[in-house]
Formats: C-alpha cells, sequence, structure tokens
C-alpha cells in the first residue's frame, strides 16, 4: 500500500504459477505401498483403516513471471504491469510510479469532491431548518398579532357594556354586579396585556421580532428539496 496524507493507493506483487500433475517420488510411493500393507493385514483382523493420500493431486510451479498490480479505480488508468518478452517489471518502475502517484491523485481529488458535496449537503439541510423556523415563526407572530387583535375587540365591547351598565349598578341585582365586577377585571386584564411594557416582554421572550435574526439567511431561500445541489450528479 502506498499513501499521501489519508489517500491510499492498493497494490499486488505477485509471481505467476502454473498447475501440473504431481509424480508422485519414490519416497511417496514406498509410503503408499507400506500403508496398503497395514491396511490389508487390518481388514483380515476386521478392522477398517481409513484409506490416506501420500502426494497432492497438482503441483504449482512458479515461472518467475512477476506482475504488479492496482486495485483502486480510476477510468482509463493503467492498472497492470508484467515481465515481458522483451521488458522486464525493473524496467518498468518509473512507470509504475507515475501510474502508483496518479491513483493517488485521483483518489484524493475525488475525496475531496466527495467532502465537498457533504458539506454543501450539510449547508442546505442547515438553510432548510432556518427556512422551516421562519415559517414556525411566521405563525406565531400572526398567531400572537391576532391575539392582540381579538384583545383589542374585547376590550372595545366590554368597554361598551361596563359603560351601559353604570347608570344602574347601584340598584341591579346582586349577580349582575358580580358579573360586571369580572367584567372590570378582565378588561383590566386586557389592557395589562396591551401594555406596551408587557408586550415587549411577551415579544423578547418569545423572540417574535429580534434585533438579531438568528434565523436569517443571507442567501435568501433555498431551493426546493427535489433540485440538485451544485456539483452534484444524477446517477
Amino acid at each position: 500500500m502506498a499513501s499521501i496524507g489519508v489517500d491510499r493507493v492498493r497494490f499486488d506483487l505477485t509471481e505467476e504459477y502454473r498447475r501440473q500433475k504431481h509424480e508422485p517420488t519414490p519416497t511417496e510411493l514406498k509410503k503408499e505401498q507400506d500403508f496398503e500393507r497395514k491396511r490389508e493385514l487390518a481388514r483380515r483382523r476386521g478392522e477398517w483403516l481409513w484409506g490416506e493420500r501420500f502426494w497432492p493431486e497438482f503441483d504449482y510451479v512458479y515461472t518467475g513471471k512477476l506482475t504488479f498490480e492496482i486495485h483502486n479505480w480510476a477510468e482509463g488508468a493503467r492498472k497492470k504491469w508484467s515481465d515481458g518478452k522483451h521488458q522486464s517489471l525493473e524496467t518498468m518502475l518509473e512507470s509504475m510510479a507515475d501510474g502508483v502517484l496518479f491513483h493517488l491523485v485521483f483518489d484524493k481529488a475525488r475525496r475531496e469532491e466527495r467532502e465537498e458535496q457533504e458539506r454543501q449537503r450539510q449547508h442546505l439541510a442547515h438553510r432548510r431548518k432556518l427556512q422551516e423556523l421562519r415559517k414556525v415563526r411566521e405563525d406565531d407572530r400572526l398567531t400572537f398579532l391576532k391575539q392582540l387583535a381579538e384583545y383589542q375587540r374585547e376590550a372595545a365591547d366590554l368597554s361598551a357594556t361596563i359603560r351601559a351598565a353604570s347608570s344602574n349598578y347601584d340598584s341591579s341585582p346582586p349577580e349582575y354586579k358580580r358579573m360586571i365586577d369580572w367584567a372590570r377585571k378582565r378588561l383590566k386584564f386586557i389592557a395589562d396585556q396591551n401594555d406596551v411594557a408587557t408586550l415587549a416582554r411577551n415579544l423578547q421572550a418569545a423572540k417574535l421580532f429580534p434585533e438579531v435574526d438568528e434565523l436569517h439567511d443571507p442567501e435568501g431561500e433555498p431551493p426546493s428539496s427535489g433540485s440538485l445541489l451544485p456539483g452534484f450528479r444524477s446517477r
């Protein structure tokens, strides 16, 4: 294996071999004969001995022809060098070194491309998350303003009701007085909610209109989820 930094190239240096039928040696033949005699004696005694092999079926003979092969993938790049009739592997060392370096450079470029795509993916995911949070905040803003408008309408209705009841409040039945008293308390509660200082505190706590907008996207709205990132290729 060769490497530059985190980038690596895997390769093998192998020697070619051929397979040929094994010719038993005299020693191997004698071992077989001795075993067969032993096996025959055992058979006569009513015993059984399993057969054995005293030589391999094939021999593997190495030829001395060497092959250098790179296992990394790089389209169009040479990956294999072998001894030939007119040149040996030793005469191709420079070409092999260039091949290894090419694969290292190729893998580095491919790794950097993957890292850049992942960085873009994470960046886009962050932008889309901000977009989702902005949508939620817009809904919260609208809900807040609707509640404020509702309070204002309710306050106007309660004020009109309390004014109408003030002329005969002293002579009214106890239940009616308790209703008007409750209406006055409700009106005070609504007035407190509409107080500018209270509104400012509520807005600040909910972060609906912050001075520094943490959800702002300087790049604008992100592309839809079906869009490809720059640099991404469809497969």
